[in-house]
């Protein structure tokens, strides 16, 4: 698979798919995971610390926490708010990013 066919996979799968930064913010969302969300466009939520996703910010925190010591999270369960205040529960399958000399990247 190419890069450019993994990009529109990703773009176009409908099951919500994000990266997030060294330092947690959101680098890439895809048109489900927007939607899901209750976000129309990237824009809106690019740069910014995945807290802000979480009905209990404590709660990111401690999933990040369980990704570094673990490398890989599957279904995790977490509450979750969309901007008009409406919470939502989500399972959350999360893959440790690493830069060249092994730190966490997102």
């Amino acid at each position: 698979m190419t890069k450019n066919s993994l990009e529109d996979f990703l773009a176009h799968v409908p099951i919500g798919f994000y990266r997030l930064d060294a330092q947690d913010r959101v680098a890439y969302a895809n048109a489900a995971w927007l939607e899901l969300h209750g976000y129309t466009s990237l824009d809106q939520v690019h740069g910014k610390n995945i807290q802000f996703a979480y009905a209990r910010s404590l709660e990111a925190e401690q999933l990040k926490t369980k990704i570094v010591a673990e490398g890989t999270v599957k279904d995790a369960i977490h509450e979750l708010k969309r901007p008009d205040g409406q919470h939502f529960w989500a399972s959350i399958y999360s893959t440790q990013l690493t830069d060249d000399t092994g730190h966490y990247a997102g």
